[in-house]
C-alpha cells in the first residue's frame, strides 16, 4: 500500500486506522497494533491522536509508535 497525501490526510488515515481495529489490547506480538512513521510530523500527529483517544474515555491505547525501518515482505504463503 502506498500512502498518497493528496488523496487522504495523515489525520484521516489515523482516524480510519483507529476506527477499524482494536488498539487497546495487547495481544500476541504477531497481532501487534503499530504505527511506523516516516517523519517527525507523522510521529507528533500519531502521538496526538492517541492522546485524544485516551483523553476521550477510551482505554489506554496499546498501539506502539516507532520510526519506519527497512520493510521485508512476508513469504508468499502468508499473503
Amino acid at each position: 500500500i502506498d500512502y498518497d497525501s493528496s488523496k487522504i490526510s495523515y489525520e484521516e488515515l489515523l482516524d480510519v486506522f483507529f476506527k477499524e481495529h482494536s488498539a487497546t489490547g495487547k495481544g500476541k506480538v504477531q497481532y501487534k497494533s503499530g504505527i511506523w512513521y516516516q517523519n517527525e510530523a507523522q510521529h507528533k500527529t500519531a502521538l496526538k491522536k492517541i492522546k485524544e483517544l485516551e483523553d476521550g474515555g477510551r482505554r489506554k491505547v496499546a498501539t506502539t509508535v516507532d520510526p519506519a525501518s527497512k520493510w521485508f515482505d512476508a513469504e508468499e504463503y502468508h499473503q
